[in-house]
């Protein structure tokens, strides 16, 4: 490669009183510093995270350091969002299996649809809410998350079709009104990105949006649903219920929960970084901003 005939001088002659580009480091700055003024080596952006936006709780099963697992069987899967809100299941019958390369090479949580889940028995948001989960169901069953919260219920089910609907809530425990979306194709078996805002508002169907793929779906009122209520936070079941629908029959490869309604921005930024990552790009819409490129900061 021809640098543009320039000479490098990297000790002898450079005058560091005189010159503005030296560091105390010495030459490798200097370096650096050449190659990003005369060939842009060093100006490619890097990838959108979550840790660019505030999260409540995520969950990252490709983070092998977030999970505690012996043969296999999750007793701990660590929060990364900073606030320690950790998910537990210390009885190693109702543990999910670890899979190391569940979903494209990449690790997933497997959950049996019988007694698995993993839960933070603390954590009780309230008001608006924003989860996004890739999930991918083997049945059409289960909860996917249930969160106890000041103002009552919020629960997001496995079934996704006429007879139980996506997102059920319910006020103070007073009533239960399900909303949700029905999933072309029913969905079972298929690796896919959810996303479900609800504003805080009174329960009626204007508060919730839904998307499926990045695709907004049309909410509706499946009418009122009797469930039991978890404390905190638990996600592949709702164990103090204990019975078998309650419990996700699939996997789960990455959670992000935050306790706001997020703006559409930040919606495509993470449904964007969901799908590059874990190769569910021809999921998304054509006109998705995404849909081609990972986003970048």
């Amino acid at each position: 490669m021809v640098l543009g005939m320039r000479r490098w001088r990297l000790n002898s002659g450079y005058n560091g009183a005189t010159d503005q580009r030296r560091t105390q480091a010495g030459t490798i700055p200097m370096l650096k510093h050449y190659m990003e003024r005369n060939l842009g080596t060093f100006s490619s952006s890097n990838e959108w995270t979550p840790a660019q936006i505030t999260t409540s709780l995520w969950l990252d099963a490709a983070d092998a350091s977030t999970i505690t697992e012996s043969g296999g069987a999750v007793s701990q899967w660590d929060d990364k969002s900073g606030n320690g809100r950790n998910v537990v299941q210390a009885s190693s019958a109702n543990q999910p299996t670890y899979d190391a390369t569940g979903l494209n090479g990449k690790p997933t949580l497997s959950f049996d649809g019988t007694n698995d889940s993993l839960k933070n028995a603390t954590y009780e948001p309230s008001g608006a809410v924003s989860v996004f989960v890739v999930l991918n169901r083997t049945e059409n069953k289960g909860v996917v998350v249930n969160i106890k919260r000041s103002d009552g219920i919020f629960e997001i089910s496995g079934k996704f079709d006429s007879s139980y609907k996506t997102v059920t809530l319910t006020a103070k425990g007073n009533v239960n009104p399900s909303f949700g979306f029905d999933v072309a194709g029913d969905g079972v078996d298929e690796n896919n990105i959810l996303g479900i805002q609800h504003d805080g508002g009174a329960n009626a169907t204007g508060n919730f949006t839904g998307h499926w793929n990045g695709i907004e779906q049309t909410i509706v009122n499946s009418g009122a649903l009797g469930f039991v209520s978890e404390t905190g936070f638990s996600i592949g079941g709702r164990p103090v219920q204990n019975i078998s629908a309650a419990y996700y029959s699939g996997s789960i490869s990455e959670i992000i929960f935050i306790n706001n309604t997020t703006s559409t921005t930040d919606r495509q930024l993470i449904e964007g970084y969901l799908a590059h990552k874990w190769g569910l790009t021809a999921n998304l819409p054509a006109d998705h901003p995404y849909k081609n490129a990972a986003p970048t900061v």
